[in-house]
């Protein structure tokens, strides 16, 4: 897999032109110490990064036959007007696009007000500069790109060395239910999107680490990797990507530096992660209504299909340590829902993507009609 960067001559001359105010405007707010304490550290330009990971492409990147694009989409007039109608829509933001296959940068993202950059400098011990800021928004974006692509060329979500990653791996396929968003996962939704933020954005961020560590050298990646993990615990409240518990482990882990290959990356990342991500569904599972769902529906998936609900959380106990069980938090009714929707979702598993959105188009019909029918009906009556 190799990187190619478009309009990042853009991108260097809005650097170039801004850098002076915008390093003033954050120190003029903050400490000065933290600009003198960061001349101790060179500096890395997004073009020198690129070229770095792309010299080193067995070590950063999975062995693809692929030429990924990070495209700078508004860093001068004419990129800026050429996106103008899809970012005006809101069509288009600093992401990694599955669709395309695409990673969009925006200017937006380092120079407005509440914007990454200011904020990051909130959390840092030394002044993070713009390149720098730019840099950990270029990581984090592909390390949702190598996650897509590994798990299309794997078939799975996460590697699975351990229990916990196998079990993400089949909660993570509930998004493809045939009716998602609208039966199943609309019962355990909470749980679901905790586990999908925790390990595609907890991918994205520990990749982002690793690789920062790697380019940066241990000393400046340090504090860098320490000011991301404080920014994440504490926007977490609104932001929702339970990243920091991830984040923490690595950098305080021994085994930074330690990885010689792409597949090492994956496979710590998916260990990583998918821990993280149980330990958040089990800690805020306890106010969740969807409690009693969640485990019904892992006794139909997982086979284990008791019909008592206190039977089945005994079983899934014994066979998922990992899964706190509330007692005093079980609904009958709600864990029958769950083992009726964990056996549609087996029904409908065979299904290819194109039959299963087939289906959840027509659920989606379905549902507004049966709205609009009892609206009318309310209206009548």
């Amino acid at each position: 897999m190799k990187i190619r960067a478009v309009n990042l001559d853009a991108y260097a001359k809005f650097v170039m032109k801004d850098k002076f105010s915008n390093e003033f405007s954050i120190v003029r707010n903050d400490d000065a110490d933290k600009l003198i304490k960061s001349k101790r550290y060179k500096s890395l330009s997004p073009a020198n990064i690129i070229t770095r990971l792309n010299n080193n492409r067995e070590r950063f990147l999975p062995s693809l036959n692929k030429t990924l694009l990070i495209i700078f989409s508004d860093f001068s007039v004419w990129t800026k007007f050429k996106n103008l109608p899809k970012i005006s829509l809101g069509r288009l933001d600093t992401s990694y696009k599955p669709d395309k296959e695409h990673i969009y940068i925006l200017k937006k993202t380092l120079i407005n007000k509440n914007d990454f950059y200011n904020e990051l400098n909130k959390y840092a011990e030394s002044f993070i500069d713009i390149d720098t800021a730019t840099n950990i928004t270029i990581l984090h974006e592909l390390g949702h790109a190598v996650h897509h692509q590994i798990e299309k060329l794997n078939g799975r979500y996460l590697h699975e060395g351990t229990e916990e990653a196998k079990f993400i791996n089949e909660l993570m396929s509930f998004e493809e239910l045939a009716v998602s968003q609208h039966e199943m996962s609309g019962k355990i939704v909470e749980i679901e999107m905790i586990g999908r933020q925790a390990t595609r954005e907890g991918y994205a961020d520990l990749y982002c680490c690793i690789l920062l560590d790697k380019l940066y050298g241990r000393d400046k990646a340090g504090f860098i990797i320490k000011a991301i993990h404080d920014y994440r615990e504490a926007v977490n409240v609104t932001e929702r990507y339970y990243t920091h518990d991830s984040i923490n482990e690595y950098l305080t882990s021994e085994y930074r530096l330690d990885f010689k290959n792409f597949n090492e990356i994956h496979s710590y990342i998916s260990i990583v992660v998918s821990k993280y991500a149980i330990k958040h569904i089990n800690s805020d599972s306890r106010s969740f209504f969807s409690h009693s769902n969640f485990l019904g529906v892992i006794n139909s998936v997982f086979g284990i299909n008791e019909i008592d609900v206190k039977s089945a959380v005994k079983k899934i106990g014994d066979r998922f340590p990992f899964i706190w069980v509330y007692h005093d938090k079980l609904v009958p009714w709600r864990f029958e829902h769950g083992c009726e929707d964990g056996e549609e979702w087996l029904t409908n598993r065979e299904l290819n993507k194109t039959q299963r959105s087939k289906r959840a188009v027509k659920a989606v019909m379905e549902n507004k009609l049966n709205k609009i029918i009892s609206n009318h009906y309310r209206k009548r009556s």
